[in-house]
């Protein structure tokens, strides 16, 4: 029935050891990869525009920043020691329900029920907010991170822009699903 499942496997080049993807839950990464379990452990999240796409508390560090990366790069560390697993990282952005110190972004302009202002993107921010993506791609594979975990899911940022319930533009940005131009304009799929 699982044959497959201790079998490795390789994805975009990164040789697995089995098909078992530990998520990005708790802190005991070590204890995911050990005995043979986990080959890809992920290794909690990471946000990506600091001030702007935290769900938990405008001051989240940011972690790669000066003084966050020597305790980020021990996430991976502890990954790798576990028995040849490889460590990711979830970076994500809480768009519209982040918390911030004065507003936050979104698909569309409103006011949250807490008070706090969104700001209908334009595409100047659109392209901060996806130089930031890359930037914290580029540093999470900087730091030994073998992979990255875009989070689209649970009504983030992108999903915002997926979703008609949020998304109320009436532009090329608009509609609930993305047109494919908009898509290959920022580049979600470029290097």
């Amino acid at each position: 029935m699982f044959d497959h499942l201790f079998k490795p496997i390789s994805v975009n080049g990164m040789i697995l050891k089995n098909r078992i993807i530990a998520t990005p839950t708790g802190d005991d990464f070590e204890e995911k990869a050990m005995g043979g379990g986990a080959a890809l452990v992920i290794a909690g999240h990471a946000i990506v525009e600091p001030g702007r796409s935290s769900f938990a508390s405008p001051e989240e560090p940011y972690p790669f920043a000066k003084y966050e990366r020597e305790e980020t790069r021990k996430k991976v560390l502890k990954i790798h020691r576990g028995g040849g697993a490889k460590a990711s990282v979830e970076i994500f952005h809480a768009g519209q329900d982040a918390r911030t110190v004065d507003y936050a972004k979104g698909p569309s302009a409103l006011i949250r029920p807490d008070g706090v202002e969104v700001k209908e993107m334009d595409e100047e921010m659109m392209e901060e907010t996806l130089r930031w993506y890359a930037e914290t791609a580029a540093s999470a594979k900087k730091i030994g991170f073998d992979s990255i975990f875009l989070h689209f899911g649970h009504g983030w940022l992108p999903a915002q822009f997926l979703s008609p319930h949020y998304n109320h533009r009436t532009d090329i940005y608009g509609g609930g699903v993305l047109k494919t131009e908009v898509v290959s304009h920022f580049g979600f799929w470029r290097q």
